[in-house]
């Protein structure tokens, strides 16, 4: 779905709920049920803004999984080649989102409870790099 079904999607609805409000008006006995299909489409329009939101989010993350595979290669390259400092590489994209996102001190919250650097990568990249040589 990109962002031109999404105004579709919007247009369906409001046709929906002007045809179930007519339905509710030459139909009072089922207006509990008109209600009820009243509510459900009145979702729509948050469901398909909360869509939009997420889409973007996910693409940033990915956006950013994507730099951070990149600044490893490169490091492990890096070491490979002998360079004096091969993780810098990584210090530089890790210190990228204030540039990104101006104003945001960090990257958008995944919701999970970060691991200290030195206990996540210490042993992992030592035994990366001993495997790219």
């Amino acid at each position: 779905m990109n962002s031109n079904s999404f105004g579709e999607v919007i247009t369906r609805n409001d046709a929906a709920r002007d045809i179930v409000a007519g339905f509710a008006a030459v139909t009072p006995t089922l207006a509990g049920a008109w209600r009820f299909v009243e509510r459900a489409l009145a979702d729509v329009p948050v469901l398909v803004s909360e869509f939009g939101r997420v889409r973007a989010e996910l693409e940033a993350v990915r956006l950013d999984w994507a730099n951070l595979l990149a600044a490893i290669r490169a490091t492990l390259a890096a070491d490979a080649e002998g360079e004096s400092d091969p993780l810098g590489y990584l210090r530089d994209e890790l210190d990228a989102p204030k540039q990104r996102w101006p104003g945001v001190a960090a990257r958008p919250s995944t919701g999970l409870t970060p691991v200290p650097a030195p206990t996540r990568c210490a042993a992992s990249c030592a035994a990366a790099c001993a495997d790219a040589r």
